[in-house]
C-alpha cells in the first residue's frame, strides 16, 4: 500500500491505493479533462466547493461520460448522475462504495437527465437511491451485470411526477429499505438472467413494496421466464415484507424480443408481509384476451393463453381535477364517479376522486335546492394524497372520515360562502392530515368534530403575516366550533378564535382525548387567540380534562369579553382543579371572562404559574364545593383522600381533629405533623418556648396561672412560624404557676 497527498487546485487530497482507491473532502464535478473517461483518475474532476463530504457530480455525457471499470476501487459519499447538466455513469468492474449518512445517491435531478449503464463490478450504496427527484429530470438505470447493494436506505424512481426507470436484464439488485414507484416510475425486470432482485435484505428493517398510481411494473419472459422480485420481512417480525398496488397501478408484460411465447405461468414477485391490492391492471398495451395475472396473499403470478377481464376502458386523469359533488350515484362513496362532476356545470366524471383533486363538498351552482345537505362518507381506499376539501359553499355539506388515510395538501374550508353555508367535517377514526383549516367564515357556520382517530397539520395559512394552522369564526357573521371528544389533535401552527368580528367555539369534552396541541408537531410555531365573544368550552368528566398544550413563544392571548364555559359531563360529579390548558410562551389576558350560564357557586377559573417563573402558564378550573360547618374548605380535604364526614375525625391520632389540621396547616394524614411544643425551659427570668410549627403560619403565646383559663394573657403574638420548629425567648410572668399555650392566629 502507498499513500501520497496530491493538490487539485485549493483542495487536499488522500490518494491511498488498494488497485486505486480515491478519498476526497470536496464535492468534485466531473470534467473528463484527460479524456480517458477514468472515473478513478483525480486529473478529472474540479472542485466545485468545500462541503465536508465527497460528493461526486457527473453531467457529462456520451463520450465524455465517466468510467468505472475493472481493477479500481472508489470510496465516496455519494455519486450524483445529471446534476448541473445532463449526466452519464458506466460502471464495468471494479468496487464502488457510497458511504452511509452523508447524502443520497441520485439520478436525474434540477431538471437534467441521468444514465447509469452497469454491466460489472460492485456497487455497495450507503443511503438513498432516487431516480428522477426533481421537476422535468429523467432518470435511467440500465442493470445487465454486476451487482447493486443498497444497504442502508430506501429505493425510489420518479418521485414528485418525474421519469425514473431501472432496468434489470442481469446481475443482482438489493436493497434494504422499502421499494416506492411514483406515477412516472418503472421498475422493470428482462428475462431471467438477473441472479437475485431483493428488497429488505441484508439487515432489520420494515421494508415493503409500494407501487403507486400510474406506476409501472415492465415484465418480459425469456425462454427461461423471468427473475422474480422477492419483498422480504428480514428479521421475521411480522411487521415488514408488506405489497401495496394502488388503483390504477401498472403492470406492463411481454415477451422479450426474439422469444416465441408458450402457454405458461410464471411467478413475477413473492413477499413475506401483508397484501394490499386496491386495483393494480394491465397497461393499456398489454393483450388481455391473453394475458392474466392473479394477487394472492404472498405473490404476483402471469400467465399467458387464459386471458382476462379487461382493464378500465377510460385511463386515469393525467392532471388535478376540481370535484363537485353531486351524490347522483346514489351512495355517498367518494370512490364513486357517478358522485361527482367536474364542473359546474354538472359533467359527470369519468373516475373517482383520484390524486391531488380538490373536492368541493355543498356547492350551491350543484345543490339548487338550499335545504338538501351533501353528505360523504370515507371509508379508506386508495385517494390518500389531495388537493383540498372544501364543504359547505352556500349550502350544507357533511364530510364524514370513518376510516383509512387522507392527506389535504392544500388544507381545508369548512363553511363558507356569502349565502350562510354550513359545513361539518367529523373525523370518527382513521388519519387525517390537513395544511390548514379555516372555518365559518362570511356568515356561514362550521363545525370540526374529532370524535376519534388522529388529526394532525403540519404546514400553515398565512394570514395577517402569521401562519396558523386553524381559523375558527372569520368575518361578521361567521362561527365556527372545533369540538375534541375523543382521538388526537395535533397542530405544527397556532389557532385564531374569532377574528375579523366572526366567533369560534373550542370545546373539549373530558378526558378520553389522548392528545390537543397547537405548536405539537415538528417545531414550536404554536399559539393560541381567543377573540372577543369566542368561547372555550369544557366538559370535566369523571377524569378531568385533556389539556390544550401550546408549545411556542407566542404563547397565549385572550381578548376583552372572550368567554371560559365550564360544567361536568353529563352524569358526573368531579370536583377539584384542573388544568384546561399550557403554554410556555407570551401570556396577554385583557378579560378572559365566565360565560353567563357558568355556576358560580361551584365554577370559577384561574391563571397559575406553574414553574414560579414570575409567568402565568396555565389556564385552570375549579369546581369548589365550599366548606364544611367548621369552616375546612372541601377540596382541601379532597387532596388527602378526605371528604366533609372526615371533619370532625382524628384521622392520624395525633390528638387533633381534621379541622384543627386545616388551621395549623398541619398533614390531617401524618402522626408526626402535628402543632405542639416540643420543649421549654428557662434562662434566669426569661423562658424559652419550642414548638412544631409551620413556615408562614402565624403564631401566638397565651400564659395562664390556672388551666381553667381564669385570667388569661398574651404573652407574644404575630410570631412568624418557621419551617420544622420556632423557638421564642420572653420574660416568665410573676406568679408561682404558670401554664403556656401556643396557638395560630
Amino acid at each position: 500500500m502507498r499513500a501520497m497527498i496530491k493538490n487539485i487546485g485549493s483542495a487536499a487530497v488522500l490518494i491511498a491505493m488498494f488497485g486505486s482507491i480515491t478519498a476526497y473532502a470536496d464535492e468534485l464535478d466531473w470534467e473528463n479533462t484527460q479524456l480517458d473517461n477514468n472515473f478513478s483518475n483525480t486529473n478529472n474532476w474540479s472542485v466545485r466547493g468545500v462541503s465536508g463530504y465527497d460528493f461526486r457530480n457527473i453531467s457529462l455525457t456520451n463520450a465524455n461520460r465517466a468510467i468505472i471499470g475493472a481493477g479500481e476501487t472508489n470510496v465516496v459519499s455519494d455519486i450524483r448522475v445529471g446534476i448541473h447538466g445532463d449526466g452519464e455513469l458506466e460502471i464495468t468492474g471494479g468496487y464502488t462504495q457510497c458511504n452511509r449518512g452523508s447524502g443520497d445517491t441520485r439520478i436525474g435531478l434540477n431538471g437534467y437527465d441521468g444514465l447509469v449503464n452497469m454491466s460489472g463490478g460492485f456497487w455497495k450504496i450507503g443511503q438513498d437511491l432516487a431516480l428522477g427527484i426533481s421537476a422535468a429530470s429523467k432518470a435511467t438505470f440500465n442493470l445487465s451485470g454486476g451487482e447493486v447493494r443498497n444497504d442502508a436506505g430506501k429505493f425510489t424512481i420518479g418521485e414528485a411526477n418525474n421519469v425514473g426507470r431501472m432496468e434489470i436484464s442481469g446481475g443482482s439488485f438489493g436493497t434494504r429499505g422499502y421499494a416506492d414507484i411514483f406515477g412516472s416510475g418503472t421498475f422493470a425486470v428482462h428475462g431471467s438472467n438477473a441472479t437475485a432482485i431483493t428488497i429488505g435484505t441484508y439487515a432489520s428493517n420494515d421494508s415493503y413494496w409500494n407501487q403507486r398510481t400510474g406506476g409501472t411494473l415492465e415484465i418480459r419472459i425469456d425462454d427461461n421466464g423471468v427473475t422474480p422480485i422477492h419483498v422480504l420481512d428480514y428479521d421475521n417480525d411480522g411487521s415488514g415484507g408488506d405489497v401495496t398496488f394502488a388503483f390504477g397501478a401498472l403492470l406492463d408484460v411481454d415477451f422479450a424480443s426474439g422469444v416465441t411465447p408458450v402457454s405458461n405461468t410464471w411467478t413475477v414477485m413473492t413477499w413475506e408481509g401483508d397484501t394490499m391490492d386496491n386495483g393494480l391492471q394491465f397497461s393499456t398495451n398489454v393483450d388481455f384476451n391473453i394475458w392474466s395475472f392473479a394477487v394472492t396473499n404472498n405473490s404476483l403470478a402471469l400467465t399467458y393463453g387464459v386471458g382476462s377481464t379487461p382493464p378500465e376502458t377510460n385511463l386515469p386523469p393525467t392532471e388535478a381535477r376540481d370535484l363537485y359533488w353531486t351524490g347522483l350515484g346514489g351512495t355517498t362513496d367518494p370512490t364513486e364517479a357517478d358522485n361527482w362532476a367536474v364542473d359546474v356545470s354538472g359533467t359527470p366524471a369519468s373516475w373517482g376522486v383520484y390524486s391531488d383533486d380538490t373536492w368541493r363538498i355543498g356547492h350551491y351552482l350543484l345543490v339548487p335546492d338550499a335545504a338538501v345537505t351533501s353528505i360523504v362518507d370515507y371509508v379508506g381506499g386508495t385517494v390518500a394524497n389531495q388537493n383540498s376539501l372544501l364543504i359547505g359553499d352556500r349550502r350544507s355539506g357533511v364530510f364524514n372520515m370513518n376510516s383509512g388515510d387522507l392527506n389535504f395538501s392544500g388544507g381545508a374550508t369548512i363553511g363558507f360562502g356569502a349565502y350562510s353555508g354550513s359545513g361539518i367535517l367529523n373525523l370518527n377514526s382513521g388519519s387525517l392530515n390537513l395544511k390548514y383549516f379555516r372555518s365559518g367564515m362570511n356568515s356561514a357556520s362550521a363545525a370540526f368534530n374529532i370524535n376519534g382517530g388522529t388529526y394532525t397539520s403540519t404546514s400553515a395559512y398565512r394570514y395577517n403575516g402569521v401562519d396558523t394552522g386553524a381559523i375558527l369564526g372569520w368575518g361578521t357573521g361567521g362561527y365556527a366550533e372545533l369540538n375534541v371528544t375523543a382521538g388526537s389533535f395535533d397542530s405544527r401552527f397556532g389557532a385564531y378564535v374569532g377574528v375579523e368580528g366572526g366567533i369560534g367555539r373550542v370545546h373539549v369534552e373530558g378526558s378520553a382525548a389522548t392528545s390537543f396541541g397547537f405548536g405539537t408537531i415538528t417545531s414550536a410555531h404554536g399559539y393560541w387567540y381567543q377573540g372577543a365573544e369566542s368561547t372555550l368550552s369544557l366538559a370535566v368528566d369523571g377524569g378531568g380534562i385533556t389539556p390544550i398544550v401550546i408549545n411556542g413563544d407566542r404563547g397565549v392571548s385572550f381578548a376583552s369579553n372572550s368567554i371560559i364555559d365550564v360544567a361536568w359531563s353529563a352524569g358526573v360529579t368531579n370536583y377539584g382543579v384542573f388544568d384546561v390548558m399550557t403554554w410556555n410562551g407570551e401570556f396577554v389576558d385583557e378579560g378572559l371572562t365566565l360565560g353567563t350560564n357558568v355556576n358560580t357557586d361551584i365554577w370559577s377559573f384561574a391563571f397559575a404559574d406553574s414553574d414560579n417563573d414570575g409567568t402565568n402558564d396555565t389556564l385552570q378550573v375549579i369546581a369548589d364545593p365550599g366548606t364544611t360547618a367548621n369552616g375546612t374548605p372541601i377540596l382541601w380535604l379532597y387532596e388527602y383522600g378526605l371528604d366533609a364526614a372526615d371533619d370532625i375525625i382524628d384521622n392520624d391520632g395525633d390528638g387533633m381533629l381534621t379541622w384543627e389540621e386545616y388551621i395549623a396547616g398541619t398533614d390531617p394524614m401524618n402522626e408526626n405533623s402535628v402543632l405542639k411544643v416540643t420543649s421549654m425551659g428557662s434562662i434566669g427570668t426569661d423562658y424559652v418556648l419550642t414548638w412544631q410549627s409551620v413556615a408562614g403560619k402565624s403564631y401566638s403565646i397565651i400564659t395562664n396561672t390556672g388551666l381553667v383559663y381564669p385570667s388569661p394573657g398574651v404573652a407574644a403574638a404575630g410570631i412568624i412560624g418557621e419551617d420544622g420548629e420556632t423557638s421564642v425567648t420572653s420574660s416568665i410572668p410573676s406568679a408561682s404557676t404558670v401554664f403556656f399555650e401556643v396557638g395560630v392566629e
